[in-house]
């Protein structure tokens, strides 16, 4: 009769050592995702700011593409106003030069240094003016961000022109040391 009573004893349920050992793997496993999920929030907000940026890129590819590239200049210089407090209007100057450099924003000379890529925005150098602008854009809720919009124009022959536009945003540096502060480049030819 005294060897039941051990049997049952040695089979109630778990030890203090096991359950501790159980909620150590959880706390550890639900930190993992905790991570994982703040990741994606990150990472969330830094498309959409991508998606921003790329419309900037192609709003300014737009109005340059738009004016006739036979009236030198032009008439009138298109203008883009952003959301700042008062709001900016930005001259978008249209007016080519000879490639391969262009009129405008500088751009990464061929062969191009290691991690960048021959023909695109050189956002190392200044901007200059006319043919770049701090671009506030409104989101929900009263948020602005900062969008550093440059563009060059190159004019390849008689009827042809080069048109690259690059926007990335500059008004927050990442703080959360997920992702990169890319430029976005839109490259367009056009006959005139």
């Amino acid at each position: 009769m005294q060897t039941d009573l051990k049997t049952r004893s040695n089979q109630r349920g778990m030890t203090l050592v096991e359950l501790l050992i159980a909620l150590t793997i959880l706390v550890i496993g639900m930190g993992g995702v905790m991570i994982m999920i703040a990741t994606a929030i990150a990472q969330n907000n830094g498309t959409k700011h991508d998606s921003n940026a790329t419309m900037l890129a192609q709003m300014v590819t737009e109005q340059i593409i738009s004016i006739s590239g036979n009236l030198n200049p032009p008439p009138v210089l298109p203008t883009e106003t952003d959301c700042a407090v008062p709001p900016a209007v930005h001259i978008i100057q249209v007016t080519g030069a000879a490639a391969p450099v262009g009129a405008g924003a500088p751009i990464v000379p061929q062969p191009a240094p290691v991690g960048r890529i021959a023909g695109d925005i050189d956002f190392t150098q200044p901007a200059v003016a006319f043919y770049s602008m701090q671009f506030v854009a409104c989101g929900n809720g009263g948020r602005q961000a900062t969008y550093d919009v440059r563009w060059n124009v190159q004019i390849l022959g008689p009827n042809t022109k080069l048109v690259t536009v690059a926007a990335r945003r500059i008004d927050r540096t990442n703080r959360t040391g997920l992702g990169y502060n890319l430029p976005v480049t839109i490259r367009t030819i056009v006959g005139l």
